[in-house]
This record gives C-alpha cells, structure tokens and sequence, in this order.
C-alpha cells in the first residue's frame, strides 16, 4: 500500500513538473498586463481560437493564424511588459481586418509584404485576438467591467468573442 502511494506521488510530481498541467502563473507586470490575461468573454460567445509564435528572439518574424466562430473584425491587442498597451490589428499594413466565419485569416497575410518582428522590450508580452461581430471598437470591449460616467449609454448590439497567448520574446 505505502509502495503504491509513493508511487502515484512520483507520478503526479513528474507530470507537474513536465508541463502536464496547462496553467500556467505569471507575475503581471501592471494593471494592463493583468486585466488583458484575466479578461475572460461572456459564457455564451462564440470560439476564437489562434495559434502561431509564443516565443522568439529579438529580430526573428512572428506570425498568426485566427479562426472565428462569427464573420466579424478581428482586432489583436498587445500588453507588453512595460505595461503598454498597443493595437497591432489593425494597422498601417493590414486595414482591412475582416475575418470570415470558419476561415482562417493569417498575420501577416500569406504573400504580405511586411513582416512582424519581434522587439524591444523583451520579456512576456499578453496578446489579445478579439472579434467583434457590430459597429464596435475594440476600446467598447476593453472598457467592459470598467465603470462608467453615465447611468445610461447607448452602445451597439454586437457579441465578440476572444483569445489570448502569452509571447515570451527573448533577448
């Protein structure tokens, strides 16, 4: 019996330190970091699902591929690790930021032009990829839960649906 307890423990404690459990505890760096990692959307909103790089070197392209569950606009907000908050979709390069419902778009886009690179600072950087399916700005999503000065506020009827990654860029 003693053996066979030692032996789950053995297990459970390699698998937690080989990466068997997903979440993962990162230091926030500010209320920016932190509010952007925890936001979570309604129960009922539909999929947002992105993938690409999690981690490169100063210099070295990163790209995406979204996929949304709603035709819509698809929005990617950066915090890095000062704190910063930027809007990398969409911009100067990719002004049409429309995505369709079961297509995958690609940042950049397949035959771009441009590139994204990864730059200073250095350090974990949080992603937001969001896709409001209204008139909505992306400012409207990122104010909910936030307050506001008026009692009532008259707003778009949309729904939006989100994903997140943490990118580590290294020196």
């Amino acid at each position: 019996m003693r053996t066979s307890s030692l032996l789950i423990g053995l297990f459970v404690s390699l698998v937690l330190l080989s990466g068997g459990c997903k979440n993962t505890d990162y230091v926030h760096v500010g209320p920016n970091w932190k509010a952007l990692h925890d936001m979570e959307p309604k129960k009922n909103a539909f999929s947002v699902t992105a993938k690409g790089t999690r981690e490169a070197s100063l210099g070295n392209a990163l790209s995406y591929t979204v996929y949304s569950g709603e035709t819509g606009k698809l929005w990617v907000v950066q915090v890095d690790p000062d704190d910063k908050v930027s809007v990398i979709v969409p911009n100067a390069e990719m002004q049409d930021h429309q995505i369709l419902k079961n297509v995958p778009l690609y940042i950049p886009p397949k035959g771009a032009h441009w590139e994204m690179a990864a730059m200073e600072p250095v350090g974990k950087s949080v992603l937001g990829f969001f896709v409001t399916t209204g008139d909505e700005d992306i400012s409207d999503i990122l104010a909910q839960g936030q307050g506001s000065s008026k009692a009532i506020r008259v707003r778009p009827a949309s729904e939006w649906g989100m994903d997140k990654m943490v990118v580590d860029i290294k020196p």
